[in-house]
Formats: structure tokens, C-alpha cells, sequence
């Protein structure tokens, strides 16, 4: 739904603020890059512990690049 865009507390609040009661992330490196722990791993982290909302699933990625894996020649 929202892999295009950088996940962050903001839109997790707005999401909680829809009516989400439990949180599912896909690990695509554009929507959560998961190799970034100090920045972004632990800001998602410390917005679970602050807000309560249980993280539901944590989906493991398929690609390691930002384009879903998709050969250069067709980006």
C-alpha cells in the first residue's frame, strides 16, 4: 500500500489514527531500509515501545536493492 514511501513515526501514527490496531511491515529497502540501524530501525523501534501498538508481522525482504530487483536496463 505505502512501500513507495519512507516509513517513518509520522505515518505510523497516521495509519494507528485510520484505526490500526497492529502494524505489518515489508522490509523493502525504499519503505523501511533495514540496513540503516541507527537511524531508521531504531526510530520504528522506539515508536512501538512509546505507542504500545503491537507490530504484527515483519515480512522479510525478496529484493536487496531499491528496485525491486529489476535489471538495470529496465529501471
Amino acid at each position: 500500500m505505502l512501500v513507495k514511501e519512507r516509513l517513518h513515526p509520522g505515518l505510523l501514527d497516521k495509519l494507528v489514527q485510520g484505526g490500526a490496531q497492529a502494524i505489518e511491515i515489508f522490509a523493502a529497502r525504499q519503505h523501511f531500509d533495514y540496513t540503516s540501524r541507527k537511524q531508521v530501525v531504531n526510530e520504528i523501534a522506539d515508536w512501538f515501545k512509546s505507542t504500545g501498538i503491537p507490530l504484527h508481522s515483519l515480512h522479510a525482504p525478496l529484493y536487496s536493492d531499491y528496485e525491486w530487483g529489476r535489471p538495470a536496463a529496465l529501471r
